[in-house]
């Protein structure tokens, strides 16, 4: 059997593709953002996929906090309780916030941690940028008080 060289290469090809198709599929929680940096009037739509890999249903808590490097933003977890079936992968909207003019302009980061059992069987973070919205103005009032 003669093997050329333009199969072998395809043979090679053909397995990394299956490979990432299983690694894709493997990876229990997944962060996906709409875009990289965000301005006064966008959406920012954060995204987590999560997936099944056992032989079995589950339920599962996935546990998710955005947070600025000024730490300006207010803090909350979000929670998320559900169950999957066995391979099952769901894609769930964590975050839909349209950017106002009080958001500070900053660099934000997700982070999410996906439990089973109450044990963390994933973590997983993404960033974000948000530019061109109102800048915070801090002065100080000075009062009198006037005796007449």
């Amino acid at each position: 059997m003669v093997v050329t060289k333009f199969k072998l290469i395809s043979l090679v090809f053909l397995c990394i593709f299956i490979l990432s198709f299983v690694y894709a599929q493997s990876d229990p929680l997944v962060l996906s953002k709409n875009k990289d940096s965000f301005s006064l009037g966008e959406n920012i739509l954060i995204h987590a996929e999560v997936y099944n890999f056992f032989d079995y249903p589950v339920n599962v808590r996935l546990e998710t906090l955005m947070e600025n490097v000024d730490d300006t933003y207010p803090l909350a977890v979000i929670p998320s309780e559900f169950s999957l079936e066995s391979k099952e992968t769901r894609k769930i909207l964590i975050y839909d916030i349209l950017v106002h003019e009080d958001m500070p302009s900053s660099q934000y980061f997700i982070n999410s941690r996906l439990l089973l059992n109450n044990e963390v069987i994933k973590n997983n973070k993404l960033e974000f940028i948000v530019r061109n919205t109102l800048d915070e103005f801090l002065f100080d009032i000075a009062l009198e008080k006037k005796i007449f």
